[in-house]
């Protein structure tokens, strides 16, 4: 891959929170940068912000402008995203590029174009990928009932841009009632589902030039209410043959966007092995963090020097996978007072909120986050167990007694993971075909 215009930088603000942020800030550091670390209320004691060079506060919801200020306060001369909103974020991208300070992510008119959920799924086409029947971008409520109405169960109603609604899988028309009540703020996306579809990410690093290299894929493979509490890498594909075709599926797409640095595309794949555009994420995406394990290399270093104008000096034949990685993240279900947890020793524990925290549900249910890996994906899976039969969580309801069930279960060691969208065919509704509707059909 071709080297751009080289930038001198010394500061690096990471704009994001949760698990993957401690090891993006470790990964700065490793370039010779030093890192600014951000936090909120609930993690203000997490032990890795010690490790953090600066570190300042941003609470969920906060403008393009006040992550900016935090920057310049900071003294940053560049903002690095990371796998959080804002990676996502064209406005956010062309602040810090009128400040002077140097954008580590997709450029703003990849932004701009990726925020057209209805244009990127355009383009997907045009690049000869299969996209589901999808609404436009909605913005009144009378447009989110027609378009409902006009797909039928099984669809998902997301959000689009910073801070949207998140994904609400609608299966049948008791929940599509419930859904038109009290409609989510917009704008929103509304698109059919594949019954029993696995959702596979793809991670691709590309020069914004033509070069892409396939890193790999991961599998959200437990996804419950849009939580995803269970994602391993590499995936467990039906068939060997499939892994190129996604891969080569995915890197097309980045190619025709114009990226330059690391972004994830998302297929929903079906029982049958076909394939269809899900979504796209024009940064480091959630779980980045598996593939550095499974292959052996550091997508933020990838990131960085794209952005600092390198090369990134990979090609596709030096990418494989020598491990197998499961990242598992425990939610709470009510909010509540974290009075204590309880961790066995010897393994990779993120506790995303500190004992003694108030925890709201609705805000950011994500507690507790475990990585492991191990030679095959079936040793990865067993150490999995054997760590969460040890954890002790007390003061709130969570999902880890569901987890540990799924982890137990058949389904998952047998590789069975389309558990993501598991949801059942319903007559009448709108065939699935690799064409949009219209917004005047």
């Amino acid at each position: 891959m071709e080297s751009g215009p080289k930038r001198v930088v010394n500061r690096v603000l990471v704009a994001c929170g949760g698990g993957d942020a401690e090891g993006i800030v470790t990964s700065v550091q490793r370039a010779g940068l030093e890192a600014v670390a951000v936090f909120t209320t609930q993690n203000a004691e997490a032990g890795w912000l010690d490790d953090a060079d600066y570190a300042t506060q941003l609470e969920p919801g906060t403008d393009p402008v006040a992550v900016l200020s935090a920057a310049l306060d900071a003294g940053a001369d560049a903002v690095l995203p990371g796998s959080g909103p804002w990676a996502r974020s064209a406005q956010l991208s062309q602040l810090a590029a009128n400040v002077g300070l140097l954008w580590i992510g997709a450029a703003t008119s990849v932004l701009s174009r990726v925020g057209d959920a209805s244009a990127v799924r355009a383009i997907a086409r045009d690049c000869g990928l299969a996209v589901l029947p999808h609404s436009p971008a909605i913005q009144e409520p009378a447009e989110l009932r027609r378009w409902v109405d006009h797909l039928g169960p099984p669809l998902v109603v997301r959000g689009i841009g910073i801070g949207g609604a998140p994904p609400r899988v609608i299966v049948a028309g008791v929940e599509a009632r419930e859904l038109l009540e009290r409609p989510p703020a917009g704008p929103l996306l509304v698109e059919r589902i594949v019954p029993g579809a696995r959702r596979i990410v793809v991670v691709v690093v590309s020069d914004g030039e033509g070069g892409a290299v396939a890193v790999g894929e991961h599998e959200d493979a437990v996804l419950v209410e849009g939580q995803v509490w269970l994602r391993e890498c590499p995936s467990e594909l039906p068939t060997a043959g499939l892994r190129p075709t996604l891969h080569n599926a995915a890197a097309k797409l980045v190619v025709e966007l114009g990226v330059r640095g690391v972004s994830g595309v998302v297929f929903q794949v079906g029982g049958d092995g076909h394939i269809w555009l899900d979504d796209l994420w024009p940064g480091l995406p959630p779980a980045y963090g598996l593939h550095n394990i499974v292959a052996g290399i550091d997508l933020v270093a990838a990131q960085l020097a794209l952005a600092l104008g390198d090369e990134l000096g990979w090609s596709q034949a030096d990418i494989a996978p020598i491990r197998a990685a499961i990242e598992l993240t425990v939610f709470v279900t009510a909010s509540g007072t974290l009075e204590h947890v309880d961790l066995p020793e010897g393994y990779n524990w993120q506790l995303l909120v500190h004992e003694g925290a108030e925890v709201e549900a609705a805000a950011d249910p994500a507690l507790l986050r475990l990585v492991v890996d191990g030679p095959t994906r079936h040793a990865a899976l067993v150490m999995a167990g054997v760590a969460l039969a040890g954890v002790q969580i007390d003061g709130v309801p969570t999902t880890l007694g569901r987890l540990r069930t799924v982890l137990g279960g058949r389904d998952l060691w047998e590789g069975r993971s389309g558990l993501v969208m598991e949801v059942p065919a319903v007559p009448g509704a709108l065939p699935l075909s690799s064409s949009a509707p219209q917004a005047d059909d």
